[in-house]
C-alpha cells in the first residue's frame, strides 16, 4: 500500500516537470525512506493499521497460497496425464 502511493506521488511529480538533477545514492536512498515513512505515517493516521496497511492482505496471501496449493496438486497430474516424465 506504501509503495503504491509513493509511486503514485512520484508519477504525479513527474507530470508537473519535478525532474531534478543527479543526486547519490545515499542522498536517493534518504529521499525514499522519509517519502516510505511519510506515506505510511500519513495512512496510519487516516485509516489505522488493519483498515490501511493490512487492507487486501488476506486475498492476497490467499491467492498466493492458493496457486502455491494448485501447482503441487496439478502439474504431478498434468506430468502424468501428458507423459512428460
Amino acid at each position: 500500500v506504501v509503495r503504491t502511493n509513493v509511486q503514485r506521488e512520484a508519477l504525479a511529480a513527474t507530470g508537473q516537470g519535478a525532474a531534478g538533477g543527479r543526486i547519490s545514492v545515499s542522498e536517493w536512498l534518504r529521499g525514499e525512506a522519509a517519502a516510505h515513512w511519510r506515506v505510511g505515517r500519513h495512512i496510519v493516521a487516516t485509516k489505522g493499521i488493519v483498515g490501511g496497511l493490512y487492507m487486501g492482505y488476506l486475498t492476497k496471501a490467499s491467492h498466493l497460497g492458493g496457486c502455491g496449493a494448485l501447482m503441487a496438486l496439478l502439474v504431478p497430474k498434468f506430468k502424468a496425464l501428458l507423459a512428460c516424465e
